[in-house]
């Protein structure tokens, strides 16, 4: 997920094609989730800390204060209890074909995402991260309607975009930009869809803003300009601030829904899951640390396809 890395990693798998095209329905965070595009995770590699600084520039080190030392072995385990558990709730997990140069093809919400009965596959900022794209290429022959956004002249990734009723959320910043936006509001089938645009200083979207079924948002004061703050105001009830510890070294805003009552967080997210449970949610708590450490949360491992318009 890190967005100044070099690509590394190793692994092969195939997902056979079928003759009638899979269900694509997203039109919200919170219906109950039925199919995802969720990687292995099995060309994940280890990174102490000293190859992390290395490999990212010191100004995006202090931008992301929850970079550590990640195994590998670890992390496969720690995702293999999220698909497990995705498993266990009735989701069916499609799994894009692995990437020899993709060590970060875990965070399969980056590289395509799906809006109403469409996929569009993402325009990913870094060349290094590309590769990702053909990982989901052996899987487009299995819908009906596949956009392909990816263009060397923009930038648009999944974990910037949120689908809530009829209004689609795209952040902005370094791995989403205007042009991959207006390439979004251009595909077909978008005109029925209001496009709101949030400029943000987080990785994504996801990792500083975090919708809620009862129609509230957590939010990650420092990662949002005081511009953004003000606009979803107007989309949300009621923005909730985030712990600051928490949204930074934890990544709690990303938070992924298995439907309106239920939603997976990081265990080492305290704060925000004593909150979610306040609030009336049940919160089911996974140790997702290392992948954390990459900058990605259970949010960013999981593309759904689809979901149930009734909680």
């Amino acid at each position: 997920m890190p967005s100044s890395r070099r690509a590394v990693g190793a692994c092969a798998e195939t997902t056979p094609a079928r003759a009638t095209p899979r269900t694509i329905a997203v039109h919200s965070e919170f219906g109950a989730l039925k199919a995802a595009i969720v990687h292995d995770a099995g060309n994940a590699r280890s990174f102490t800390m000293d190859e992390q600084r290395r490999l990212i520039a010191p100004q995006m080190l202090f931008a992301h204060p929850e970079t550590g030392p990640s195994s590998r072995d670890k992390l496969i385990a720690q995702h293999r209890a999220l698909r497990t558990l995705l498993a266990d709730n009735g989701v069916a997990l499609l799994a894009p074909q692995p990437q020899s140069a993709a060590a970060y093809q875990v965070f399969a919400r980056d590289p395509a995402f799906a809006i109403g009965h469409t996929l569009f596959v993402a325009s990913l900022r870094d060349p290094w991260r590309r590769d990702e794209i053909k990982g989901v290429a052996v899987l487009r022959s299995q819908f009906g309607d596949v956009v392909d956004l990816a263009s060397p002249r923009a930038a648009i990734e999944g974990g910037d975009v949120m689908v809530l009723d009829g209004k689609v959320l795209v952040g902005l910043h370094h791995n989403t930009d205007e042009a991959g936006v207006q390439a979004l509001e251009a595909a077909r089938g978008m005109a029925e869809h209001e496009i709101v645009r949030v400029p943000h200083d987080a990785l994504h979207l996801d990792c500083c803003v975090a919708p809620l079924p009862d129609g509230a948002a957590l939010v990650a004061l420092a990662k949002l300009p005081e511009s953004s703050f003000r606009l979803l105001q107007r989309v949300f009830d009621k923005l909730i601030p985030l712990h600051a510890d928490e949204a930074a070294l934890h990544l709690a805003a990303n938070l992924l829904w298995l439907d309106a009552a239920r939603v997976v967080s990081n265990a080492a997210a305290v704060r925000t899951n004593a909150l979610l449970r306040r609030r009336g949610f049940q919160v089911i708590e996974l140790d997702y640390s290392e992948p954390v450490a990459l900058w990605g949360g259970v949010r960013s491992a999981v593309c759904p396809l689809e979901r149930s318009t009734t909680s």
